[in-house]
């Protein structure tokens, strides 16, 4: 009698200790994950003083906000995003309005809570610039950047008199990115980050100069004596334009100079 044959199936052995049925688990539980997690946040970005500020209480100066453009290579609304394992971007942060908008809107805040702000009928000069950076993401530390270009010019001729550019960026630990990242925080952490960029503007007294004495050329303003610059931080700081730090630090800078 013939000898029968039994053709068996080939099936690769599972490894020891991983049943087959978890396998494909594995495999797909991160793809599962991200594509569940991934969103997109909408938030509002406004501006709050970071520390003690200055009013100008006397009405000296009277600024309006002139346009801000922005150069960041991204959409004008984009502001940062939580990122995955692959530092792929599983929560995206984008701001309720256009960022150069939102930017003109806090410093007009800012110029509001110091008693500065005026009307484009009867501002001497106005703020305007260029946002460079701001942009905020989470992925093992939490970090946040604001670089602006501010510039005050006459108003109504637009004549340029002062331009500075300040930068702010902040870094910070957390745990729980991913899906667990938290998208309030994270908007926070921005938002303070570009309302210390706007008080540096503020604490700034060549701005401050430019804003009080804006028939003054900067060619003018740079060639003034020693004498005249020291009488004009001590009136800025009298009418309490300047903190006492600030007029030091500047009164340095001018006897440093002769």
């Amino acid at each position: 009698m013939a000898e029968r044959q039994y053709i068996i199936p080939y099936s690769r052995k599972p490894r020891k200790g991983t049943p087959m049925s978890i396998v494909p688990i594995v495999v797909w539980l991160p793809l599962i994950i991200s594509t569940i997690g991934c969103s997109t946040h909408m938030v509002s970005v406004r501006y709050q003083p970071t520390g003690q500020i200055v009013s100008n209480a006397l009405g000296e100066a009277s600024v309006t906000v002139g346009s801000f453009t922005y150069d960041r290579g991204t959409d004008s609304n984009w502001l940062g995003a939580i990122r995955g394992g692959y530092g792929n971007p599983l929560k995206r942060l984008r701001t309720d309005k256009p960022t150069n908008e939102m930017v003109e809107v806090a410093f007009a805040d800012a110029l509001r809570a110091r008693n500065m702000l005026g009307t484009k009928d009867n501002a001497k000069v106005a703020i305007e610039g260029n946002i460079t950076k701001f942009d905020c993401s989470y992925y093992f530390n939490r970090e946040a950047h604001a670089h602006l270009l501010v510039k005050v010019v006459v108003m109504p001729s637009r004549a340029l008199i002062f331009s500075s550019t300040y930068k702010t960026d902040k870094t910070e630990s957390g745990v729980g990115a991913g899906i667990f990242g938290d998208t309030d925080h994270l908007a926070a952490f921005a938002q303070r980050t570009l309302n210390e960029s706007i008080d540096k503007v503020f604490s700034d007294p060549g701005f401050i100069e430019a804003i009080l004495h804006p028939s003054l050329t900067p060619k003018a303003r740079s060639t003034r004596s020693a004498s005249e610059r020291l009488r004009e931080i001590e009136q800025l700081k009298e009418n309490g334009l300047i903190t006492d730090s600030e007029y030091e630090a500047k009164r340095k800078e001018i006897l440093g100079g002769i």
